[in-house]
């Protein structure tokens, strides 16, 4: 029981220092301004009508975001960038893995990639609201601007930015579990992505994963648009309109999601204990 206990604390440990050392990348910061840079061309429109109306901002367009074409698959994008340096190796690799063992090394790396994308996924929540303020509000409803543009979609054209808000998740959906939704399905695709880098990236020593996951975003957004192979993609599932409309159901992509990860995991952590995903830089 010790044993099991103690190589727990050195698996969450190894976890920890790499959160630690995503916050002092400069790439983790480079990436929260484009979330911010995003919010600004998304919903520049909302602060506008705001200012002028009176009213507050709800923070609940994380799932309005997701489900718009264009900014969705830039939303997809940054999910790739979270874990585009996988198998998250620097001159400390070497040591750590000394330490660990393979093993929990590779077990540490998996549960990196989920406490990264819960940071991610925090992040957009601060940036959207300090892209909001001081035109924030909080509520339990979407508020007055995001009914006034689910009703009343031809007063969108008089503001600026550059995003659309599907009157379907706002009139058909409750704001706190729209938003729940979205963020578990961004923290399970996410996930998988991280995992996906990470295999082909420590299989053929190079930044092909990363490629491979741009790739699929952009082809699955735009190349195959209106195509059957659309309605089939994981990176489809992140919009929960397709819920609404009866596409998808959202238990059973959850449960793919779950499971798309749980193999990618396995696998990742096979290959590290067998030396196929190089370990040093």
């Amino acid at each position: 029981m010790n044993e099991i206990t103690s190589d727990l604390r050195i698996i969450l440990c190894s976890a920890v220092i790499g959160v630690r050392k995503m916050f002092r990348s400069a790439a983790f910061w480079l990436l929260a301004l484009y979330t911010l840079m995003f919010w600004f061309l998304y919903a520049v429109g909302l602060r506008e009508m705001a200012a002028e109306y009176g009213y507050g901002v709800t923070p609940f367009l994380l799932p309005l975001f997701f489900d718009d074409d264009i900014y969705g698959m830039y939303g997809q994008l940054m999910l790739c960038l979270v874990a585009c340096n996988a198998p998250f190796l620097d001159r400390g690799s070497l040591f750590t893995l000394h330490r660990t063992g393979r093993t929990a090394w590779g077990i540490a790396q998996m549960i990196y990639i989920v406490l990264a994308n819960i940071i991610f996924m925090a992040v957009m929540m601060v940036t959207q609201m300090i892209f909001l303020f001081p035109h924030l509000t909080f509520s339990s409803r979407w508020g007055s601007v995001l009914y006034t543009l689910a009703n009343l979609p031809e007063i969108r054209s008089k503001y600026g930015g550059y995003g659309s808000f599907e009157a379907s998740i706002i009139l058909g959906m409750n704001p706190t579990a729209a938003l729940g939704m979205q963020l578990v399905l961004c923290l399970l695709l996410g996930s998988v992505i991280g995992a996906l880098i990470f295999l082909i990236n420590g299989l053929t020593r190079s930044t092909f994963g990363g490629v491979v996951a741009v790739g699929c975003v952009i082809f699955t957004n735009w190349i195959s648009w209106g195509m059957e192979v659309r309605y089939v993609s994981p990176f489809e599932w992140m919009k929960l309109s397709n819920y609404l409309n009866g596409v998808y159901d959202f238990k059973t992509n959850v449960i793919r999601l779950a499971l798309m990860f749980a193999v990618l995991a396995v696998a990742c952590c096979v290959c590290v204990k067998r030396q196929w995903i190089r370990t040093t830089d």
